[in-house]
C-alpha cells in the first residue's frame, strides 16, 4: 500500500530508562511513463491547472508536486511535466508538447498520474487541444484546466505464458 508509515520503535535499557526511535516509511509508487523525443522535432506550449474532485463533489486544485501530468497522441506519450508549486500563482503545470509533422492537427488527451496512492487517472480539458507546432494553450490568466474523470486505467505488463494479475478496476468493453 502506498503512503507514509510511521511506527515508534522503545528500547529499555538495564536501568529501566525507555528510548523511543522513529521509524518513518514512505511507499511510493513508480511514474508509468517516459518521454521519448527522439523523432519529436516539433513542439506546442500548454499551461495549465490540475482540479481533483473531492469527497463533498467540490473541484479543489493539485497540490501535489509529485504528481505527473502526460499528454498523448494516440498511446504515444508526448508530453510530461509535474505541478509545479510556485509563489506568484496556484499550482500551474507547465508542458511543452512535442511531435512531428504526422501528429499536426492531432486532438491531445491528458492524464494524470497521482503520486499519494499510484494511480493514473483520465484528465478532461475545457477545451478542445489539438497538436498544432507552436500553439501556445492557457497562460498565467487562464490556464487550461485539467479535470481528473472518474475514469482511471490500470497498466498491467503481461509476461509469456500464464500470469497472475489482479484487476482493481471494472474493465468495460465496447460492442465491436
Amino acid at each position: 500500500n502506498f503512503g507514509e508509515y510511521t511506527e515508534y520503535i522503545y528500547l529499555t535499557d538495564d536501568q529501566q530508562l525507555d528510548d523511543r526511535l522513529v521509524l518513518t516509511l514512505r511507499m511510493t509508487a513508480t511514474c508509468p511513463w517516459e518521454l521519448d523525443k527522439a523523432d519529436l522535432n516539433h513542439s506546442l506550449s500548454l499551461m495549465g491547472q490540475v482540479l481533483i474532485p473531492e469527497t463533498s463533489g467540490a473541484l479543489a486544485i493539485d497540490l501535489d508536486s509529485r504528481d505527473m501530468v502526460a499528454a498523448f497522441i494516440g498511446d504515444q506519450c508526448v508530453a510530461l511535466s509535474p505541478v509545479q508549486l510556485t509563489q506568484q500563482t496556484k499550482p500551474i503545470t507547465y508542458m511543452t508538447i512535442y511531435g512531428n509533422n504526422r501528429h499536426e492537427g492531432k486532438r491531445l488527451s491528458f492524464q494524470l498520474w497521482h503520486a499519494a496512492n499510484g494511480k493514473v487517472y483520465i484528465l478532461k480539458p475545457n477545451t478542445e487541444i489539438k497538436f498544432i507546432t507552436n500553439e501556445c494553450y492557457g497562460c498565467e490568466g487562464t490556464p487550461v484546466t485539467l479535470t481528473v474523470t472518474d475514469k482511471q486505467v490500470q497498466q498491467l505488463t503481461l509476461q509469456p505464458g500464464w500470469n497472475w494479475c489482479s484487476l482493481y478496476l471494472s474493465p468495460t468493453y465496447s460492442a465491436n
